[in-house]
């Protein structure tokens, strides 16, 4: 049987560079060889309020020294840690609750008091503290957890239907692991991307993570982020491109950045300009992916600013330990592997992108409909089907055109949203901008400033302007438009 538990890089960390940092916070830090024993300590506590191997612990600790102590003990102890979304509804977080079934949550005492007014919280049987550990001079062994056995499961909830749980197993941790490593750079990175710091911790990487409230975005602190920066000499950032577009925008630089990784959302070229042209000491890589694949391509910004001409967005070639297509988005969600291959479109040819492979993730928890709407079945394998629309050019690069589900179909033309927000950001004085179908109306939506000349969009074809203050971005990264709730702006303005 293959055994593999995904905590035997993090300890093979603790061998190697036992009195290294892990993680370092604005006012605390943490050694491997500490950590490693908070670690064993918490699993003791663990195990005495009766923790055992495949529990469920829905966890509700921020970003810190103490969410990956946490984890890694739950992981070590071959539990599973589950986690919900900061910013869902108390309806939301109660359906997710119940469907993960969990044995324990884990919470700051402020979180456990408010989970007593929830039910599928309430409904939990152990609540643990997020703070206690008991001293345990034993070491604990490893779980001898099966490749395939899960290690974390996250909700996408979006705000309708049933909440999509996505499970990760130990192999797809390592498999991630695996082709995220090559992309790491760095000695002292700064994230805001939980997954990339439990990398670190298999890399014996020491992190930094900054305080601030990601839920938001405009209690974001750019110039204390560069401050940071250049205060602990942190050489690499791994971030979405809102945090490095906020940071490029500030006067206050910094030269101690060599490398930056983008990720959680795609980036337009121009706003790959900006970020270059700010640190342009640093070697700058932009990371495609999705929640349920991780990642799926990637490409230097170089590449991706000389193909700003090309209809949509370059995003690279796609990584080796995945398969992708580009297929009709009409394909129903059982069919036979030959059957899928005849209806792969050429290349050049817009479609929807699939994939599959030891990255992308193959269903979700207790959701048929889900797997219905975002999987394909065959006989060989389980596709992924992304959401996302797109090309391969003649290179073998893929080129993004934007969401399935905001392709525009009117007066027998098609638009495609990341085209034309695309076309868009390259128009002076344009700060965001795209195309909606509104009641039969081509809707220009745009936020500018005061330099945005309207003739500049005269050869553009719409029908009507409306200008906006700003646009609503998604919450997890404020980095993708929003465009369910920016359509029901238009409507209500």
């Amino acid at each position: 049987m293959d055994y593999f538990n995904i905590t035997h890089l993090f300890y093979k960390s603790c061998r190697a560079f036992p009195d290294r940092f892990a993680i370092v916070e604005e006012n605390n830090s943490i050694t491997y060889k500490k950590l490693e024993a908070d670690v064993n300590n918490t699993i003791s506590y663990f195990q005495k309020k009766g923790i055992k191997k495949g529990d469920r612990i829905l966890v509700f600790v921020g970003m810190g020294i103490d969410l990956y102590r946490i984890v890694l003990a739950i992981f070590t102890m071959g539990a599973v840690a589950v986690f919900v979304d900061e910013w869902v509804s108390i309806q939301r977080l109660s359906l997710c609750c119940l469907m993960a079934d969990c044995k324990a949550v884990i919470a700051p005492l402020q979180y456990r008091i408010a989970g007593l007014f929830v039910k599928g919280i309430r409904s939990i049987p152990i609540f643990l503290s997020h703070n206690t550990m008991i001293l345990n001079f034993d070491q604990h062994h490893i779980e001898n957890t099966i490749s395939s056995d899960p290690a974390l499961i996250t909700f996408t909830t979006g705000s309708t239907g049933i909440p999509k749980a996505v499970e990760r197993s130990h192999a797809f941790l390592k498999s991630q692991f695996d082709e995220l490593t090559p992309l790491i750079r760095g000695t002292f990175i700064m994230t805001t991307l939980p997954i990339v710091l439990l990398l670190n911790l298999g890399l014996g990487i020491t992190s930094f993570i900054a305080k601030f409230n990601t839920k938001n975005s405009a209690g974001f602190d750019a110039h204390k982020i560069l401050s940071l920066i250049n205060k602990y000499s942190i050489d690499c950032i791994i971030t979405s491109p809102f945090y490095l577009l906020k940071m490029a925008e500030c006067k206050h630089r910094t030269s101690n950045l060599k490398y930056i990784i983008s990720g959680g959302a795609a980036i337009f070229s121009s706003d790959a300009e900006k970020i270059v042209h700010v640190f342009s000491n640093a070697l700058f890589i932009v990371v495609y992916g999705s929640t349920e694949a991780e990642p799926i391509s990637h490409c230097y910004a170089d590449e991706l600013i000389n193909s700003k001409n090309n209809f949509g967005v370059q995003v690279g070639k796609p990584v080796q330990s995945i398969q992708l297509k580009i297929i009709p988005d009409d394909v129903p969600p059982q069919v036979s592997e030959d059957d899928l291959d005849k209806l792969e479109l050429s290349q050049g040819c817009i479609g929807e992108i699939i994939v599959c492979g030891d990255t992308v993730n193959k269903s979700y928890l207790h959701n048929h409909q889900a797997i219905v709407e975002n999987k394909i079945v065959t006989d060989k394998n389980v596709w992924h089907r992304t959401g996302d629309s797109g090309y391969i050019d003649i290179s073998g690069n893929l080129f993004l055109t934007g969401r399935v589900s905001q392709i525009i179909h009117h007066n027998n033309k098609t638009y495609y949203p990341f085209v034309v927000e695309n076309y868009l950001k390259n128009i002076n004085g344009v700060k965001f901008g795209t195309l909606l179908l509104v009641n039969n109306t081509l809707l220009l939506a745009l936020c500018v400033t005061d330099s945005f000349n309207i003739d500049s969009v005269s050869g553009f074809e719409y029908d009507e302007i409306r200008y906006l203050d700003s646009f609503p971005f998604d919450p997890r990264h404020h980095s993708k438009i929003d465009y369910l709730k920016l359509t029901t702006l238009l409507q209500d303005s």
